[in-house]
Protein backbone atom coordinates (compact mmCIF):
# COMPACT_ATOMS: atom_id res chain seq x y z
CA UNK A 1 0.00 0.00 0.00
CA UNK A 2 2.87 2.30 0.51
CA UNK A 3 4.29 1.55 -2.57
CA UNK A 4 1.48 2.03 -4.18
CA UNK A 5 0.63 5.57 -2.28
CA UNK A 6 3.93 6.87 -3.10
CA UNK A 7 3.53 6.16 -7.08
CA UNK A 8 0.25 7.63 -6.95
CA UNK A 9 1.19 11.02 -5.53
CA UNK A 10 4.31 11.12 -7.88
CA UNK A 11 1.65 10.20 -11.06
CA UNK A 12 -0.08 13.47 -9.96
CA UNK A 13 3.17 15.83 -10.04
CA UNK A 14 3.89 14.80 -13.50
CA UNK A 15 0.10 15.48 -14.76
CA UNK A 16 0.46 18.92 -13.21
CA UNK A 17 3.45 19.63 -14.70
CA UNK A 18 2.53 18.30 -17.99
CA UNK A 19 -0.53 20.15 -17.77
CA UNK A 20 0.97 23.04 -16.67
CA UNK A 21 3.46 22.90 -19.74
CA UNK A 22 0.63 22.23 -22.19
CA UNK A 23 -0.45 25.31 -21.35
CA UNK A 24 2.34 27.27 -21.23
CA UNK A 25 2.73 25.85 -24.99
CA UNK A 26 -0.66 26.82 -26.00
CA UNK A 27 0.07 30.22 -24.64
CA UNK A 28 3.33 30.69 -26.84
CA UNK A 29 1.64 29.34 -29.84
CA UNK A 30 -1.11 31.86 -29.33
CA UNK A 31 1.35 34.85 -29.57
CA UNK A 32 2.82 33.72 -32.21
CA UNK A 33 -0.24 33.93 -34.36
CA UNK A 34 -1.29 37.59 -33.11
CA UNK A 35 2.00 39.29 -34.19
CA UNK A 36 1.83 40.73 -38.06
CA UNK A 37 4.49 41.64 -39.97
CA UNK A 38 5.14 45.64 -40.59
CA UNK A 39 3.34 46.69 -42.96
CA UNK A 40 5.24 48.59 -45.69
CA UNK A 41 3.19 51.48 -47.73
CA UNK A 42 3.26 52.35 -51.08
CA UNK A 43 4.37 56.38 -51.63
CA UNK A 44 1.89 57.89 -54.38
CA UNK A 45 3.11 59.54 -57.26
CA UNK A 46 2.34 62.77 -57.33
CA UNK A 47 -0.06 64.19 -59.05
CA UNK A 48 2.13 66.64 -62.15
CA UNK A 49 0.49 69.57 -64.06
CA UNK A 50 1.15 70.38 -67.43
CA UNK A 51 -1.23 73.44 -68.23
CA UNK A 52 -0.47 76.83 -69.96
CA UNK A 53 -2.69 79.93 -70.87
CA UNK A 54 -3.07 81.71 -73.29
CA UNK A 55 -3.45 85.78 -73.36
CA UNK A 56 -6.24 85.98 -75.77
CA UNK A 57 -5.44 87.24 -78.66
CA UNK A 58 -8.98 88.26 -79.72
CA UNK A 59 -9.44 91.06 -76.74
CA UNK A 60 -8.06 94.73 -76.74
CA UNK A 61 -5.94 95.69 -73.85
CA UNK A 62 -3.34 98.17 -72.87
CA UNK A 63 -1.41 95.27 -71.48
CA UNK A 64 -1.25 92.60 -74.27
CA UNK A 65 0.89 89.73 -73.15
CA UNK A 66 2.61 87.62 -70.10
CA UNK A 67 5.36 89.41 -68.11
CA UNK A 68 7.89 87.90 -66.01
CA UNK A 69 6.54 86.97 -62.36
CA UNK A 70 2.51 86.73 -63.67
CA UNK A 71 0.77 84.63 -61.97
CA UNK A 72 -2.72 82.61 -63.16
CA UNK A 73 -4.87 81.09 -60.24
CA UNK A 74 -6.26 77.67 -60.81
CA UNK A 75 -9.08 76.64 -58.47
CA UNK A 76 -10.32 72.55 -59.21
CA UNK A 77 -14.05 71.08 -58.64
CA UNK A 78 -13.96 68.80 -55.81
CA UNK A 79 -11.07 70.90 -54.47
CA UNK A 80 -11.65 72.73 -50.99
CA UNK A 81 -10.79 76.10 -50.41
CA UNK A 82 -8.61 77.52 -50.32
CA UNK A 83 -6.23 74.96 -52.04
CA UNK A 84 -5.79 75.89 -55.69
CA UNK A 85 -2.97 75.74 -58.44
CA UNK A 86 -0.55 78.68 -58.85
CA UNK A 87 0.85 78.94 -62.98
CA UNK A 88 3.91 81.22 -62.26
CA UNK A 89 5.67 82.68 -65.34
CA UNK A 90 8.88 83.29 -65.80
CA UNK A 91 9.57 84.92 -69.10
CA UNK A 92 9.90 82.27 -71.08
CA UNK A 93 7.75 79.40 -69.24
CA UNK A 94 4.98 78.66 -66.49
CA UNK A 95 6.28 76.51 -63.44
CA UNK A 96 2.93 75.20 -61.61
CA UNK A 97 2.96 75.15 -57.10
CA UNK A 98 0.30 73.55 -55.49
CA UNK A 99 -1.28 76.18 -52.83
CA UNK A 100 -2.95 75.69 -49.61
CA UNK A 101 -3.85 79.35 -48.93
CA UNK A 102 -0.65 81.20 -48.78
CA UNK A 103 1.87 78.04 -48.34
CA UNK A 104 2.88 75.67 -50.74
CA UNK A 105 0.85 72.02 -49.69
CA UNK A 106 -0.86 69.27 -51.98
CA UNK A 107 -4.24 70.36 -53.27
CA UNK A 108 -5.81 66.51 -52.96
CA UNK A 109 -6.18 65.44 -56.62
CA UNK A 110 -5.68 61.95 -56.87
CA UNK A 111 -6.39 59.53 -60.16
CA UNK A 112 -9.46 59.13 -61.86
CA UNK A 113 -10.84 62.83 -60.51
CA UNK A 114 -12.20 64.89 -62.83
CA UNK A 115 -14.37 67.98 -62.91
CA UNK A 116 -14.36 71.50 -64.47
CA UNK A 117 -11.26 73.88 -63.54
CA UNK A 118 -11.38 77.62 -63.51
CA UNK A 119 -8.22 80.00 -64.27
CA UNK A 120 -8.19 83.82 -63.02
CA UNK A 121 -5.39 86.61 -64.03
CA UNK A 122 -4.98 89.93 -62.23
CA UNK A 123 -2.59 92.32 -64.12
CA UNK A 124 -2.15 93.73 -60.93
CA UNK A 125 -2.72 91.42 -58.57
CA UNK A 126 0.30 88.75 -58.48
CA UNK A 127 0.67 88.89 -54.64
CA UNK A 128 -3.05 88.07 -54.34
CA UNK A 129 -3.45 85.35 -51.52
CA UNK A 130 -6.29 82.69 -51.78
CA UNK A 131 -8.40 82.50 -48.49
CA UNK A 132 -11.77 81.18 -47.71
CA UNK A 133 -14.66 81.27 -45.18
CA UNK A 134 -17.67 79.53 -43.68
CA UNK A 135 -19.18 79.85 -47.11
CA UNK A 136 -16.28 77.48 -48.51
CA UNK A 137 -16.02 79.93 -51.61
CA UNK A 138 -12.45 81.10 -52.93
CA UNK A 139 -11.49 84.27 -52.21
CA UNK A 140 -9.05 87.14 -52.69
CA UNK A 141 -6.89 89.05 -50.61
CA UNK A 142 -3.91 91.85 -52.09
CA UNK A 143 -2.28 94.42 -50.61
CA UNK A 144 -2.96 96.29 -54.16
CA UNK A 145 -6.97 96.47 -53.67
CA UNK A 146 -7.43 98.10 -56.92
CA UNK A 147 -6.11 95.06 -58.55
CA UNK A 148 -9.63 93.86 -58.17
CA UNK A 149 -11.28 96.85 -59.57
CA UNK A 150 -9.09 96.46 -62.66
CA UNK A 151 -9.97 94.01 -65.64
CA UNK A 152 -9.09 90.35 -65.35
CA UNK A 153 -8.58 87.14 -67.92
CA UNK A 154 -10.38 84.43 -67.01
CA UNK A 155 -10.85 80.24 -68.75
CA UNK A 156 -12.23 77.29 -68.09
CA UNK A 157 -11.14 73.76 -68.73
CA UNK A 158 -12.42 70.33 -67.98
CA UNK A 159 -9.56 68.75 -66.45
CA UNK A 160 -9.36 64.83 -65.55
CA UNK A 161 -6.36 63.27 -63.45
CA UNK A 162 -5.15 60.32 -65.58
CA UNK A 163 -1.84 59.16 -64.84
CA UNK A 164 -1.16 61.44 -62.00
CA UNK A 165 -0.71 63.87 -64.75
CA UNK A 166 -3.36 66.76 -65.82
CA UNK A 167 -2.87 69.02 -68.68
CA UNK A 168 -4.46 71.45 -70.76
CA UNK A 169 -4.19 75.09 -72.20
CA UNK A 170 -6.05 78.13 -70.88
CA UNK A 171 -7.85 80.34 -73.64
CA UNK A 172 -7.91 83.14 -70.86
CA UNK A 173 -10.64 85.98 -71.95
CA UNK A 174 -11.57 89.48 -70.87
CA UNK A 175 -15.28 89.39 -69.60
CA UNK A 176 -17.80 90.84 -71.56
CA UNK A 177 -18.53 94.66 -71.49
CA UNK A 178 -15.27 95.40 -69.95
CA UNK A 179 -13.19 98.85 -71.43
CA UNK A 180 -10.21 100.17 -70.57
CA UNK A 181 -8.96 103.81 -70.08
CA UNK A 182 -5.28 105.23 -69.87
CA UNK A 183 -4.32 108.28 -68.98
CA UNK A 184 -0.74 109.50 -69.10
CA UNK A 185 1.14 110.37 -66.13
CA UNK A 186 4.62 109.73 -65.56
CA UNK A 187 4.09 109.95 -61.93
CA UNK A 188 1.72 107.91 -61.53
CA UNK A 189 3.30 104.92 -59.62
CA UNK A 190 4.36 107.58 -57.11
CA UNK A 191 1.09 109.12 -56.79
CA UNK A 192 -0.90 106.11 -56.12
CA UNK A 193 2.08 104.79 -53.04
CA UNK A 194 0.70 108.35 -51.23
CA UNK A 195 -2.90 107.73 -49.58
CA UNK A 196 -4.38 110.15 -52.40
CA UNK A 197 -6.70 108.99 -54.14
CA UNK A 198 -7.23 109.16 -57.54
CA UNK A 199 -10.49 108.17 -59.42
CA UNK A 200 -11.85 108.27 -62.86
CA UNK A 201 -15.88 109.02 -63.36
CA UNK A 202 -18.07 108.28 -66.44
CA UNK A 203 -21.86 107.89 -66.67
CA UNK A 204 -21.37 104.97 -69.82
CA UNK A 205 -19.03 103.35 -67.12
CA UNK A 206 -19.88 101.21 -64.11
CA UNK A 207 -16.89 99.85 -61.79
CA UNK A 208 -16.63 95.94 -61.39
CA UNK A 209 -15.14 93.80 -58.82
CA UNK A 210 -14.28 90.23 -59.02
CA UNK A 211 -15.45 88.86 -55.34
CA UNK A 212 -15.16 84.89 -55.10
CA UNK A 213 -14.99 81.77 -57.04
CA UNK A 214 -18.30 79.07 -56.14
CA UNK A 215 -17.14 76.03 -55.19
CA UNK A 216 -19.29 73.60 -56.78
CA UNK A 217 -20.11 75.59 -60.36
CA UNK A 218 -17.01 77.47 -60.37
CA UNK A 219 -18.64 80.74 -61.45
CA UNK A 220 -16.95 83.93 -60.92
CA UNK A 221 -19.60 86.18 -58.49
CA UNK A 222 -19.03 89.70 -59.49
CA UNK A 223 -20.07 93.08 -57.83
CA UNK A 224 -21.28 95.75 -59.93
CA UNK A 225 -21.31 99.12 -59.17
CA UNK A 226 -23.94 101.64 -60.36
CA UNK A 227 -23.05 103.38 -63.36
CA UNK A 228 -21.15 107.05 -63.09
CA UNK A 229 -19.44 105.79 -60.35
CA UNK A 230 -15.39 106.54 -59.34
CA UNK A 231 -13.09 103.97 -60.87
CA UNK A 232 -9.73 103.34 -58.93
CA UNK A 233 -6.59 103.05 -61.28
CA UNK A 234 -3.64 100.97 -61.21
CA UNK A 235 -0.19 102.09 -62.56
CA UNK A 236 1.03 101.33 -65.62
CA UNK A 237 3.39 101.97 -68.12
CA UNK A 238 3.65 105.69 -66.85
CA UNK A 239 0.65 106.19 -66.74
CA UNK A 240 -2.78 105.60 -64.80
CA UNK A 241 -4.91 102.93 -65.88
CA UNK A 242 -8.98 102.57 -65.15
CA UNK A 243 -11.46 99.70 -66.14
CA UNK A 244 -14.90 99.46 -65.90
CA UNK A 245 -17.93 97.57 -67.46
CA UNK A 246 -20.12 99.27 -69.88
CA UNK A 247 -23.64 100.61 -69.10
CA UNK A 248 -26.74 98.96 -70.16
CA UNK A 249 -28.61 101.24 -71.93
CA UNK A 250 -26.94 104.38 -72.41
CA UNK A 251 -25.74 104.77 -76.32
CA UNK A 252 -29.97 104.89 -76.59
CA UNK A 253 -30.22 107.92 -74.54
CA UNK A 254 -26.60 109.58 -75.28
CA UNK A 255 -25.26 108.29 -78.17
CA UNK A 256 -21.63 108.75 -78.60
CA UNK A 257 -21.40 111.76 -76.07
CA UNK A 258 -19.45 110.95 -72.88
CA UNK A 259 -18.40 113.29 -70.31
CA UNK A 260 -15.26 112.41 -68.21
CA UNK A 261 -14.74 113.57 -64.96
CA UNK A 262 -11.45 112.96 -62.63
CA UNK A 263 -10.50 113.76 -59.58
CA UNK A 264 -8.09 113.65 -56.80
CA UNK A 265 -8.41 113.38 -53.22
CA UNK A 266 -5.54 114.41 -50.77
CA UNK A 267 -5.65 112.65 -47.21
CA UNK A 268 -5.98 115.24 -44.40
CA UNK A 269 -6.82 113.49 -41.62
CA UNK A 270 -9.80 112.63 -44.03
CA UNK A 271 -10.15 112.84 -47.36
CA UNK A 272 -10.50 115.84 -49.21
CA UNK A 273 -11.15 116.99 -52.84
CA UNK A 274 -8.81 118.68 -54.45
CA UNK A 275 -8.71 118.76 -58.12
CA UNK A 276 -11.63 117.84 -60.38
CA UNK A 277 -11.26 118.61 -63.98
CA UNK A 278 -14.64 117.57 -66.79
CA UNK A 279 -13.42 116.43 -70.21
CA UNK A 280 -16.08 116.21 -73.14
CA UNK A 281 -15.86 113.57 -76.10
CA UNK A 282 -17.97 113.21 -79.40
CA UNK A 283 -16.91 109.72 -80.53
CA UNK A 284 -16.61 108.72 -83.85
CA UNK A 285 -18.65 105.69 -82.66
CA UNK A 286 -20.12 104.39 -79.19
CA UNK A 287 -17.73 102.51 -76.85
CA UNK A 288 -17.42 98.84 -77.35
CA UNK A 289 -16.99 95.90 -75.28
CA UNK A 290 -13.17 95.15 -75.11
CA UNK A 291 -12.05 98.66 -75.79
CA UNK A 292 -8.40 100.30 -74.90
CA UNK A 293 -9.12 104.18 -74.86
CA UNK A 294 -6.25 106.72 -74.62
CA UNK A 295 -7.44 109.75 -72.70
CA UNK A 296 -5.67 113.02 -73.01
CA UNK A 297 -2.80 113.37 -70.69
CA UNK A 298 -3.60 113.99 -67.05
CA UNK A 299 -2.19 117.32 -67.61
CA UNK A 300 -3.58 118.10 -70.73
CA UNK A 301 -5.75 121.49 -71.09
CA UNK A 302 -8.30 120.03 -72.98
CA UNK A 303 -9.21 118.81 -69.06
CA UNK A 304 -11.38 121.67 -67.84
CA UNK A 305 -10.82 122.50 -63.97
CA UNK A 306 -14.37 122.66 -62.63
CA UNK A 307 -13.93 122.67 -58.75
CA UNK A 308 -13.11 126.77 -57.70
CA UNK A 309 -16.15 129.22 -58.21
CA UNK A 310 -14.06 131.22 -60.03
CA UNK A 311 -13.27 127.93 -63.27
CA UNK A 312 -14.39 129.44 -66.93
CA UNK A 313 -13.83 128.55 -70.43
CA UNK A 314 -13.74 130.80 -72.65
CA UNK A 315 -16.01 130.00 -76.17
CA UNK A 316 -16.22 131.60 -79.69
CA UNK A 317 -17.98 130.68 -83.16
CA UNK A 318 -16.20 131.06 -86.55
CA UNK A 319 -17.35 134.21 -86.31
CA UNK A 320 -16.16 135.95 -83.22
CA UNK A 321 -16.07 135.50 -79.73
CA UNK A 322 -18.82 133.89 -77.33
CA UNK A 323 -17.38 135.29 -74.24
CA UNK A 324 -15.77 133.59 -70.67
CA UNK A 325 -18.29 131.54 -69.10
CA UNK A 326 -18.50 130.09 -65.96
CA UNK A 327 -18.14 126.51 -65.64
CA UNK A 328 -20.69 125.90 -63.03
CA UNK A 329 -24.74 127.00 -62.36
CA UNK A 330 -24.15 130.14 -59.43
CA UNK A 331 -24.04 127.97 -55.70
CA UNK A 332 -23.13 124.41 -57.23
CA UNK A 333 -20.47 122.51 -56.07
CA UNK A 334 -19.65 121.72 -59.65
CA UNK A 335 -21.07 120.91 -62.78
CA UNK A 336 -24.25 118.09 -62.94
CA UNK A 337 -25.16 119.04 -59.28
CA UNK A 338 -27.84 116.70 -57.86
CA UNK A 339 -29.26 119.95 -55.92
CA UNK A 340 -29.18 122.99 -58.23
CA UNK A 341 -29.46 126.43 -56.92
CA UNK A 342 -32.58 128.41 -58.55
CA UNK A 343 -33.67 132.03 -57.89
CA UNK A 344 -35.88 134.27 -58.57
CA UNK A 345 -35.33 137.06 -61.28
CA UNK A 346 -35.23 139.38 -59.17
CA UNK A 347 -32.68 137.70 -56.51
CA UNK A 348 -30.20 136.39 -60.19
CA UNK A 349 -29.89 139.59 -61.06
CA UNK A 350 -28.89 141.14 -57.59
CA UNK A 351 -26.16 138.41 -56.97
CA UNK A 352 -23.26 140.22 -57.94
CA UNK A 353 -22.30 138.07 -61.30
CA UNK A 354 -22.47 139.06 -64.68
CA UNK A 355 -26.08 137.20 -65.66
CA UNK A 356 -25.96 136.72 -69.61
CA UNK A 357 -28.84 138.60 -71.62
CA UNK A 358 -30.90 137.58 -74.24
CA UNK A 359 -28.73 138.27 -76.92
CA UNK A 360 -25.25 136.26 -75.12
CA UNK A 361 -27.34 133.50 -74.70
CA UNK A 362 -28.59 133.68 -78.52
CA UNK A 363 -25.30 133.58 -79.22
CA UNK A 364 -23.63 131.08 -77.72
CA UNK A 365 -26.79 128.69 -78.32
CA UNK A 366 -25.94 129.63 -82.07
CA UNK A 367 -22.61 129.51 -82.07
CA UNK A 368 -21.86 126.04 -80.47
CA UNK A 369 -22.52 122.36 -81.64
CA UNK A 370 -24.92 120.77 -79.06
CA UNK A 371 -25.57 116.90 -78.03
CA UNK A 372 -26.81 115.00 -74.91
CA UNK A 373 -25.39 113.94 -72.54
CA UNK A 374 -24.90 112.30 -68.97
CA UNK A 375 -22.52 113.68 -66.18
CA UNK A 376 -21.46 112.72 -62.61
CA UNK A 377 -22.25 109.79 -60.60
CA UNK A 378 -25.23 111.36 -60.07
CA UNK A 379 -26.19 111.03 -63.26
CA UNK A 380 -27.36 114.38 -64.52
CA UNK A 381 -29.02 114.70 -68.24
CA UNK A 382 -28.57 117.83 -70.45
CA UNK A 383 -26.43 119.14 -73.15
CA UNK A 384 -23.02 119.78 -73.91
CA UNK A 385 -22.30 122.65 -76.55
CA UNK A 386 -18.68 122.54 -78.32
CA UNK A 387 -16.71 125.36 -80.04
CA UNK A 388 -14.87 125.50 -82.62
CA UNK A 389 -11.64 124.78 -81.01
CA UNK A 390 -13.40 121.60 -79.09
CA UNK A 391 -13.69 123.65 -75.90
CA UNK A 392 -16.85 123.22 -74.02
CA UNK A 393 -19.50 123.99 -71.95
CA UNK A 394 -22.44 121.63 -69.74
CA UNK A 395 -25.72 123.10 -69.53
CA UNK A 396 -27.85 120.15 -67.16
CA UNK A 397 -31.62 120.03 -67.96
CA UNK A 398 -33.29 123.31 -66.34
CA UNK A 399 -34.08 126.40 -67.02
CA UNK A 400 -31.66 129.34 -66.45
CA UNK A 401 -31.98 132.90 -66.87
CA UNK A 402 -31.14 135.94 -68.87
CA UNK A 403 -31.31 139.06 -67.39
CA UNK A 404 -33.46 140.69 -70.17
CA UNK A 405 -36.87 141.56 -69.06
CA UNK A 406 -39.63 140.57 -71.27
CA UNK A 407 -41.13 143.81 -72.12
CA UNK A 408 -44.72 142.52 -73.69
CA UNK A 409 -45.98 141.31 -70.17
CA UNK A 410 -45.88 144.86 -68.18
CA UNK A 411 -42.69 143.66 -66.47
CA UNK A 412 -43.65 140.80 -64.97
CA UNK A 413 -41.72 138.21 -66.98
CA UNK A 414 -38.01 137.98 -68.57
CA UNK A 415 -36.38 135.08 -70.90
CA UNK A 416 -34.77 132.28 -70.13
CA UNK A 417 -33.16 129.57 -71.55
CA UNK A 418 -34.62 125.49 -71.77
CA UNK A 419 -32.12 123.23 -71.30
CA UNK A 420 -33.76 119.59 -72.09
CA UNK A 421 -31.38 116.97 -73.32
CA UNK A 422 -33.76 115.30 -75.70
CA UNK A 423 -33.98 118.40 -77.66
CA UNK A 424 -31.69 119.63 -80.23
CA UNK A 425 -30.20 122.53 -78.57
CA UNK A 426 -31.38 125.15 -75.89
CA UNK A 427 -34.03 127.49 -76.56
CA UNK A 428 -35.65 130.88 -75.50
CA UNK A 429 -38.46 131.41 -73.35
CA UNK A 430 -40.27 133.56 -71.34
CA UNK A 431 -41.63 133.23 -67.82
CA UNK A 432 -42.66 134.50 -64.56
CA UNK A 433 -40.46 136.49 -63.28
CA UNK A 434 -41.22 135.54 -59.79
CA UNK A 435 -40.60 131.27 -61.05
CA UNK A 436 -37.22 129.98 -59.63
CA UNK A 437 -34.51 128.98 -62.31
CA UNK A 438 -31.20 128.33 -62.56
CA UNK A 439 -28.03 131.01 -63.18
CA UNK A 440 -25.04 130.75 -65.32
CA UNK A 441 -22.72 133.88 -65.20
CA UNK A 442 -20.10 134.83 -67.75
CA UNK A 443 -16.82 136.37 -66.29
CA UNK A 444 -17.52 139.59 -68.02
CA UNK A 445 -19.47 141.17 -70.64
CA UNK A 446 -18.79 139.24 -73.77
CA UNK A 447 -17.53 142.53 -75.81
CA UNK A 448 -15.62 144.76 -73.54
CA UNK A 449 -16.79 148.54 -74.06
CA UNK A 450 -14.15 150.20 -76.16
CA UNK A 451 -12.03 153.58 -75.24
CA UNK A 452 -10.77 155.64 -78.08
CA UNK A 453 -7.20 157.50 -78.44
CA UNK A 454 -7.35 160.39 -79.51
CA UNK A 455 -3.99 162.69 -79.03
CA UNK A 456 -6.48 165.74 -79.53
CA UNK A 457 -9.04 165.05 -77.15
CA UNK A 458 -9.28 163.29 -73.44
CA UNK A 459 -12.42 161.30 -73.49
Amino acid sequence: MGIFATDNINTKRFMKKFFLLTILVALVACQKETVQPETVQETASPITFELTANYGNATKAVKTGWEAGDVVFVFFQGVEAPKHLQLRYDGSSWTAVQMNGDTEGDIGLSNGQEGLMRAVYFPFGNDTVITTDYSGSFFFSSANQPAYYSYWLTGTLHYVVNNNKVSGAFNMCIPEGMVQFWIEDPDAAAKLATRDEYYLYCPAIKPVEINEIIPDSMDIYEFDYSAGKGILPNAYEGGFLFAGRLAEGYTTEFGSSYYFRKTKKEYRGTMHVTEMEDLYVKASAPIQSHDAIKLPSWESSRWQPVLEDDDFVELSSTQASLGKWKIKNFGDRYPGYDYPKEYNFATAVSLGETVPDKQEWEALIGGLSWAPVCVGEDLIPGLAGVDKDGKFIFLQDGVYWTSTPYSGAEDAEAYAVVVNHSVSAPYIKDIDKSANALVRALVGPTDPSLTLFNPERTL
